[in-house]
């Protein structure tokens, strides 16, 4: 559960993306059906589930990413609250830089998620203890290349404040201990049409501020972002860019623009 956050939204915590550059072998795919099967079970079984959230997205550049596919399942303890399940598949991607050497990392993963959700009409609340496994794919410019199995766990968890009806703050972070990567956002949204709440589609602006990485790169990013939200908020597109800053472990920096786009809804 590498997390990396790609929906500033109702506490919405997601994992990053998943695509693998090289051929699956047998135990990723036994890996994937589990996967699979988890989401079809939450789509098919209706009365286990109140509501189901899907989200999916990318957020980096050529040399720094991160992308998500993830799905959320609550089953409600009461108006509430409720217990969540949270499959997810990721992938991470970045450089490390040290003594004018250059080493590509990789890491897809599957992580699976259980948790604990609030919400009422102002606040919302999640944090999910997952357990993960990804695949760390290491390349060294000109050099060998490594590969190696991790299986860890991590947390994250996501708070959302509607300061008004026009008005919303968001705070997300996460911590995976298979690569000891952390990942953390803070964010506003404001609405600039339909200032009278009364159409089912609107659209809203905001800016962030994220911190990610480990010891071996430290991201620190800051920009803005617009949203579209439909059907009275149950999906919603939202496109984000800015700047980024980084620093390795040799103590040289870097400073790149990023880009990044996000998709929700609700069921």
């Amino acid at each position: 559960m590498t997390t990396a956050l790609i929906f500033q939204g109702e506490s919405m915590v997601a994992y990053e993306g998943w695509l693998n550059r090289r051929k699956w072998n047998a135990p990723k795919a036994s890996l994937i059906s589990l996967f699979c099967g988890l989401l079809g079970a939450g789509f098919f079984v209706p009365f286990a589930c109140a509501a189901q959230e899907v989200m999916a997205g990318w957020e980096g550049n050529s040399f720094s990413g991160n992308g998500a596919v993830t799905a959320a399942f609550t089953i409600p303890l009461s108006q509430t609250s409720a217990i969540m399940i949270r499959p997810a598949a990721s992938y991470l991607y970045y450089d490390v830089r040290q003594i004018g050497l250059v080493t590509e990392v990789s890491a897809p993963a599957l992580s699976l998620g259980i948790g604990y959700r609030y919400s009422d009409t102002r606040v919302t609340f999640d944090i999910s203890p997952a357990v993960q496994v990804l695949w760390e794919r290491r390349k060294m410019i000109g050099g060998t290349t490594t590969e190696r199995r991790r299986v860890g766990a991590g947390i994250a968890s996501g708070l959302s404040f509607q300061a008004t009806p026009l008005t919303s703050f968001n705070l997300v972070a996460g911590y995976d201990t298979s690569n000891k990567y952390f990942t953390s956002r803070a964010g506003i949204k404001r609405r600039i049409t339909d200032l009278q709440l009364q159409k089912p589609w609107w659209v809203q602006i905001g800016a962030e501020i994220i911190a990610q990485g480990n010891d071996e790169t430290r991201q620190l990013s800051g920009g803005g972002l617009a949203e579209i939200a439909f059907d009275r908020g149950k999906s919603a597109l939202q496109l984000r860019a800015g700047y980024s800053w980084f620093t390795y472990p040799d103590h040289s920096k870097l400073e790149r623009p990023y880009l990044g786009a996000g998709l929700y809804h609700r069921f």
